[in-house]
C-alpha cells in the first residue's frame, strides 16, 4: 500500500470531516500539551535503500528479508536526523519520535514541532538534487591563519567572492601551504567519507615458529600500516529550499620520523637481537555540525598534528541537480 493510500484511509477512519496533510497519517491526544502523529515515509526511505535487482532473481526471499532491514536502518537514521535538526528543539526526556516499522514513524510532539516535521518531511520528497562538498586544507606555522584575518574556531562565508579574498590571502602567504582538495559528492541525508592518506609500513613485532627439520626456529616479521593524512566524513541535509545542515568529522593523522625503534631477543636459544617499530602518530579530530546556504562556505581553523603547526579546513558546500539521460 502506497504511503498516500495508507494516509487516505488512516484520514477516513478517524476524522472524515477534517482534510490532513498527506504526510500526517493520524493524529491523537497526549499529555503535555503534546499531540501524537503517525508519519508514513515508506517513499522517502525507499530511495535511502534501493532494492538489488540481481539479489531479488537470485534469491526472492533472502532480497525481501535485507532489503527490510535496510528500509528499517533508513528509517531509524531518518528519524535520528530529524531529531537533530528539529525546532523548536527536540528534548529527548520529553518528546518522542519513534520507528515503529520501516517506514513508519509515531511522534510525540508539541505542535510547533510537529509543524516542523510535517515541512521537512515534505521538503526530503522534493530535494532530488545531490550536494558537492569540497574541502579543502590548509597548513601554515602557528598563527600564521590570525595573521590572515581569521581569527574566530570558525567563520561563514555567505558569498563565494568574500572566501575568495580569503584564498588570495592565504595563497600569497609564502609559510602556508594547501596540503589536500578533495571533493565529495552524494545525495539528500546521504553519509560520504574521503581519505588522502600515505600509508607507511612498518615492522610491528616478530612472530617465531619451529618447523622441521631440525627443529628450527624460524622468524617472520609481523607488517603493521600506519594511516598518515586526512580523514573526512561528511552528511548534508536539506532544511530549507536553500539551506542544508552539514555535519562534517575530520581527522588527521601525522606521523613522527624517523620512527622509534627498540630491540627485542625473540629466542631463548640464541641471543641475537631483532628490531620493531614504536611509532608516534600523533592526531588532531573534530566534528561539527551546522547549517549553510547553498553555495556558502565555512571556515575552521584548528591545531595541526604536526607539531608548532596549524590547520585551516575550508569547506564548501553546492547542490547539483542529476543529469537526465
Amino acid at each position: 500500500m502506497n504511503a498516500a493510500l495508507f494516509a487516505c484511509l488512516l484520514t477516513l477512519a478517524t476524522t472524515p470531516s477534517e482534510p490532513q496533510d498527506i504526510a500526517v497519517s493520524q493524529q491523537r491526544t497526549a499529555p503535555a500539551e503534546s499531540i501524537v502523529v503517525i508519519y508514513g515515509i515508506t517513499d522517502i526511505v525507499a530511495a535511502d535503500a534501493p532494492i538489488d535487482d540481481e539479489e531479488v532473481r537470485d534469491n526472492p526471499q533472502s532480497a525481501a528479508t535485507k532489503a527490510e532491514a535496510r528500509r528499517l536502518a533508513a528509517t531509524e537514521s531518518f528519524a535520528e536526523i530529524a531529531r537533530l535538526y528539529m525546532k523548536p528543539k527536540f528534548e529527548r526526556e520529553r518528546d518522542k519520535l519513534t520507528v515503529v516499522g520501516p517506514g513508519m514513524l509515531e511522534a510525540t510532539l508539541g505542535k510547533e514541532q510537529v509543524a516542523w516535521l510535517d515541512a521537512f518531511t515534505e521538503l526530503q520528497r522534493q530535494t532530488k538534487k545531490y550536494v558537492e562538498i569540497q574541502v579543502r586544507a590548509f597548513e601554515g606555522p602557528r598563527g600564521a591563519f590570525k595573521d590572515n584575518g581569521l581569527k574566530a574556531a570558525s567563520i561563514v562565508f555567505e558569498k563565494p567572492a568574500e572566501l575568495e579574498l580569503v584564498a588570495q590571502r592565504l595563497g600569497a602567504d609564502k609559510r602556508i601551504t594547501q596540503v589536500s582538495a578533495p571533493r565529495l559528492v552524494a545525495f539528500n541525508r546521504q553519509k560520504a567519507n574521503i581519505a588522502v592518506v600515505n600509508q607507511v609500513s612498518y615492522i610491528k613485532d616478530w612472530k617465531v615458529e619451529i618447523v622441521e627439520p631440525g627443529p628450527q626456529e624460524i622468524a617472520d616479521p609481523v607488517i603493521d600500516v600506519i594511516n598518515e593524512g586526512f580523514t573526512i566524513d561528511a552528511r548534508a541535509v536539506a532544511l530549507e529550499p536553500r539551506v542544508f545542515g552539514l555535519e562534517v568529522g575530520f581527522s588527521s593523522a601525522w606521523l613522527e620520523r624517523p620512527i622509534p625503534t627498540r630491540k627485542i631477543r625473540i629466542s631463548a636459544h640464541s641471543e641475537n637481537e631483532v628490531e620493531i617499530g614504536e611509532p608516534v602518530v600523533r592526531k588532531v579530530n573534530f566534528d561539527s555540525r551546522m547549517s549553510l546556504a547553498d553555495g556558502a562556505s565555512i571556515v575552521f581553523t584548528t591545531a595541526s598534528p604536526e607539531p608548532d603547526k596549524d590547520l585551516a579546513i575550508v569547506v564548501t558546500l553546492s547542490s547539483r541537480t542529476p543529469e537526465k539521460h
